[in-house]
Parts: C-alpha cells; sequence; structure tokens
C-alpha cells in the first residue's frame, strides 16, 4: 500500500441547509460591513478571517499503516493519537445535535462527527467511513470492539437507506 493509500481522510458532516448557508452568508457581510469602518477594521476583520480559516481549513484522517487518527486545524500543528494508546474511544454528544467519536491520548482529543441531528439538517457518516473506523478499532484498539459493532450497524442503517434520525446512533443523542 503506498503512503498515501494509508491516510483515509475522514470527510466531515457539511450542512446542506440553506437556511443555515444563507445565515452564514449574512453573518460574513454583516461582519465585514460593521469591521469596514475605522479602527475596527484593522481589529475585527482578520478575526473574522481567522475564525473563518478555521472553520473551513480543517482535515481529519485514519493512517492505518501507523494505526493513527490526525487532525489538522488551519495552521496549528497536526495532532495525532495513537489508536492502541488511546486512553478513551467512545461517543460524545455534543449537546447541538452532533455526536462525535472522540479519542483521547497523551497528545490530545481528536473528534470526528458520526451523526448530526440539528439546525443544520439531519446527516450522518458514510458506510465506508463508519466500516473503516470500525476496523481500525478492531485492529487497533481491541478493547473497544463495542464501538466497532455500532459502527458496523449504523453502516448497515446508512447502506439500507435509513434516515439519521432513525439510526442506530441516533439513540446516543
Amino acid at each position: 500500500m503506498a503512503e498515501e493509500d494509508a491516510q483515509v481522510t475522514i470527510r466531515r458532516l457539511v450542512t446542506r441547509s440553506p437556511t443555515m448557508i444563507g445565515v452564514s452568508v449574512v453573518a460574513i457581510i454583516g461582519a465585514a460591513v460593521i469591521t469596514g469602518r475605522g479602527p475596527a477594521t484593522f481589529i475585527l476583520g482578520p478575526l473574522l478571517l481567522l475564525g473563518l480559516a478555521m472553520i473551513v481549513v480543517r482535515r481529519t484522517w485514519v493512517d492505518t499503516d501507523a494505526g493513527t487518527i490526525s487532525r489538522r486545524i488551519f495552521a496549528w500543528p497536526t495532532r495525532t493519537v495513537s489508536w492502541s494508546e488511546a486512553e478513551v474511544v467512545d461517543l460524545q454528544r455534543n449537546h447541538g445535535g452532533q455526536l462525535n467519536l472522540r479519542v483521547k491520548g497523551s497528545s490530545g482529543t481528536i473528534l470526528a462527527s458520526v451523526l448530526a441531528l440539528d439546525a443544520g439538517g439531519e446527516r450522518a457518516m458514510q458506510s465506508d467511513q463508519l466500516r473503516l473506523l470500525a476496523e481500525e478499532i478492531e485492529r487497533w484498539a481491541p478493547a473497544h470492539s463495542a464501538l466497532a459493532g455500532e459502527f458496523r450497524a449504523q453502516a448497515e442503517h446508512v447502506d439500507a437507506g435509513g434516515g439519521a434520525r432513525t439510526s442506530p446512533l441516533a439513540e446516543r443523542l
């Protein structure tokens, strides 16, 4: 397996809700108008752009050869956690309608959204991604194989055309 084949990007659960996209565009335009005058331009403008970059420019990936999950946000250093050395591998609600895979190790915590029932609409991680995570958990962190089973059940539900709200993981929200 080639080096680049070993790194599999975990796709984000991005909203496709026209309302959320519209609200975001209005907020960005409003902030630009507000900061377009006087000293606020030099302070709030760059902060707005930095915040937007942090939201847009982020990547989470699994390295199947190394047995790690990594996350990079904008220009900050990459955070990598080894599955086999992770202290915690579980699901965590964010109290905003999202369910995240949480992998916590000595180098920090990585979160990856697996299900969302929020203002951005109902979204679930794709089945191929769920199966990949299940395989990696079973291979590198077998103590957490119950979670791998939940991911496989979710993948079957997604493949069968089931919705996010009626999915097996929705009970965790």
